[in-house]
């Protein structure tokens, strides 16, 4: 958390480090959260308190960080099929949040209701050579998603959040499969990489 100069970590115990770089001795505290590896935390944008986390252990939880005091704690827990991959809060409002999971689907949290809204379909196999997908928001439009997709077809998959709707952004120099994307934080700029080394990268005309 860039704001409050806070550092989190997550581990595979199911831990997470909270580390106050304002406090004089930086010193890190530990909370086991998870049954398992914690895979992916964020935080909301427009209240630092509050945080969402997805682990191997098949959940996705919500948490207000100043009641954290273990598993309990949490204000929801919602449930995969399959381990989660990673979490998000939509970056403008904070209004929604989307989980990214092995049991090929995405679903769409509701943050003021800590609710589902929706589940989408997706393919998220991977294999053992692709970093897991990763579904994640515009940051100038949260009504949409923009994930890595498997088709033999290269593209990567553009989601209505709301419709479930997909689209294809592609072209013919996109040649791989990019499990992970990420958007300028300003402007409509994406850019595309995986570990074979490739990065690709897609801009408005």
């Amino acid at each position: 958390d860039h704001r409050n100069r806070v550092m989190y970590g997550g581990f595979g115990t199911g831990e997470i480090s909270i580390q106050d770089l304002r406090e004089a001795n930086h010193q890190a505290k530990f909370k086991t959260i998870h049954d398992k590896t914690v895979r992916c935390i964020d935080l909301s944008p427009v209240d630092t308190n509050v945080m969402i986390t997805g682990s191997i252990d098949r959940t996705v939880k919500l948490w207000d960080i100043r009641k954290l005091t273990g598993k309990s704690s949490c204000l929801s827990s919602f449930s995969h099929g399959q381990g989660v991959t990673f979490t998000q809060i939509s970056p403008i409002t904070g209004a929604i949040a989307v989980s990214t999971s092995y049991d090929d689907t995405l679903k769409i949290i509701d943050m003021k209701s800590r609710t589902e809204v929706t589940s989408i379909g997706h393919d998220n196999q991977t294999g053992r050579w692709l970093h897991p997908f990763q579904a994640i928001f515009s940051p100038l439009d949260e009504e949409h998603l923009v994930v890595g997709s498997m088709d033999r077809e290269r593209h990567i998959d553009l989601i209505n959040v709301k419709s479930g709707k997909k689209d294809k952004l592609k072209s013919e120099l996109y040649a791989h499969i990019t499990s992970i994307n990420c958007w300028h934080p300003k402007h409509l700029m994406l850019a595309g990489g995986n570990s074979s080394g490739k990065v690709y990268l897609w801009r408005k005309h």
